[in-house]
Formats: C-alpha cells, sequence, structure tokens
C-alpha cells in the first residue's frame, strides 16, 4: 500500500558526530580541609537523546578516551547542544557547569573549546573550558548497499496504521525495538484513544492512525542489528498484537493491517560543511 505519511517525510539532513574530547582548567576543592581534584564526567543532549562519557578521576584537566564520539541524526542546522559537565561523588553529583551551542555555530570548526554559559560551581569551574570536536556527514543517496559506507545509515520507519484491532481497544499505540550492536533503541507512538463522552470528535483505536516516524542509526548498516525487530501494537499496557519486521522487506502489512514501511537512507563517506 501507499503510506500518506511517506509523501510528508522529510529526510534529515545528514548525521551529526560530536566528540567530547575533555575539560580544561577546573580547579581542585576544599573538602575536609583537603584540597581535591573532581572526578570529572560530561553528559551531552540532543534531540531528545542524551549520552555520557566515562568518569576521569582525580583531574583538573580531563581527557575522555576516544570512544566518545557520539553520532546523531541532524534535521536542521539551527538545532542546539547541549553539554553538562559534573563532579561524580558519593550520593549526588554536583553539576560543574553547562552550555548550550547551536550546530550551525560547531560545524564551521572541526574542534573548539567552549567556555561555559552557565557555571554552577564558581570556585572550581569559572574558567573551565570543554574541548570538542563536530563532524556533519550529508546524506548520500548514491550509496551502493554492495558497498556501504563507512559511516552507516539510518533506517526509518514509517508507521502509518492499523485495523480491525478488538472493538473494545480503548488507547492503542505502538512500541518499536530494533536491538543494534546488542543494545534496545525503542520508540513508541502517540496514543490514539477514545474521546470523551458526548465529544464532537469520531476517533477508534480499533482502526488507529498514527502516521509516525521513528529513525534508528545504524552504524555499521545492516549488520549493526542484532536481533529481531518486535513491533507490539498495544492497548493501555496490554500487547495485543505483535510481528517481527525485516529491513530486507522494504513494505509490511501484517494480518491485523499494521502498515509499515521501511527506508533506508544511506550516509556520505566523507565530512562536509553545512
Amino acid at each position: 500500500p501507499t503510506l500518506a505519511i511517506e509523501n510528508a517525510y522529510r529526510p534529515p539532513l545528514g548525521l551529526l558526530k560530536l566528540e567530547l574530547r575533555g575539560v580544561a582548567g577546573l580547579r581542585s576543592r576544599r573538602t575536609l580541609g583537603l584540597r581535591q581534584a573532581p572526578d570529572v564526567y560530561a553528559m551531552i543532549s540532543f534531540s531528545g537523546q542524551t549520552k555520557r562519557t566515562e568518569t576521569v578521576k582525580n583531574s583538573m584537566d580531563p581527557s575522555f578516551s576516544s570512544n566518545n564520539v557520539f553520532a546523531f541524526m541532524l534535521h536542521s542546522r539551527d538545532q542546539e547542544v547541549e553539554i553538562f559537565v559534573y563532579d561524580q561523588d558519593v550520593g549526588r553529583d554536583d553539576l560543574l557547569g553547562q552550555m548550550t551551542a547551536n550546530v550551525g555555530q560547531l560545524v564551521k570548526s572541526a574542534s573548539q573549546s567552549l567556555k561555559f554559559s552557565k557555571v554552577i560551581e564558581l570556585d572550581i569551574a569559572d574558567e573551565a573550558t570543554v574541548n570538542l570536536s563536530t563532524l556533519f556527514f550529508p546524506l548520500d543517496p548514491s550509496v551502493d548497499d554492495t558497498i556501504p559506507s563507512p559511516n552507516g545509515c539510518v533506517a526509518a520507519f514509517l508507521i502509518e496504521r492499523a485495523r480491525n484491532l478488538p472493538a473494545g481497544s480503548c488507547s492503542t499505540w505502538v512500541q518499536l525495538s530494533v536491538p543494534v550492536a546488542g543494545e534496545k533503541v525503542t520508540h513508541q507512538t502517540p496514543r490514539v484513544a477514545k474521546p470523551p463522552q458526548g465529544a464532537q470528535i469520531v476517533i477508534d483505536p480499533s482502526n488507529p492512525i498514527w502516521n509516525f516516524i521513528a529513525e534508528v542509526y545504524l552504524p555499521d548498516g545492516p549488520n549493526s542489528v542484532s536481533g529481531p525487530i518486535e513491533l507490539a501494537i498495544k492497548d493501555g499496557s496490554e500487547t495485543i498484537a505483535q510481528t517481527n519486521l525485516s529491513l530486507s522487506s522494504p513494505e509490511a502489512c501484517d494480518e491485523i493491517g499494521c502498515v509499515v514501511k521501511i527506508k533506508m537512507i544511506h550516509i556520505a563517506r566523507e565530512h562536509k560543511s553545512l
């Protein structure tokens, strides 16, 4: 079937890779009469996702490992990145400082040192900077499936609707679970619920229309998927139907009329300016 949502879908601009290299210029704090350097880690938040570095103990100029390269789908150069730097402590960790940066500004230079836009612990972090590098990889429709890009690809799951669910359904939604490199990436559609009695609108949870798009980044292409792709239709907390999807079958419609289409979006091999 042809999906109405497919015509409205706008793929991301490309892939944004952010590497948190470290923090410089922190100062030690006085604890129980002694000066002690902080145990530092950072968190990066972008487009609803949050990633965390490892903790570097007892350091005023911590350098993070090369594993702290985080990939995000970029839909607009006006999107913002938030970075939070913490001192890990027994009990509650202390937020030292945070910053918000515009992607369009970040990608102007591959490597930058940025000061906090908001310093929480003035005696420790008022002169500190966060060192990061930013690379942008656009989409590339010319990539050959037989020679995948080293930057992987994006699987976009276009979840349109379902038909003929149980007549008593009250609040129907879909949970999509994709195992990527051993970790489960989960997306949930909004719920289609019965309107209040007497409402002037007609909504039928037994024939829901979601028109929902779930984008999943596959760093090693389709080989990143390490198990079955599970799609479950739920009514409230109860699973009323489920099926498995395959990347090799770009269009799926199961016995209850759940209509899904999968679009594979390739990422260019070389980074470019935004």
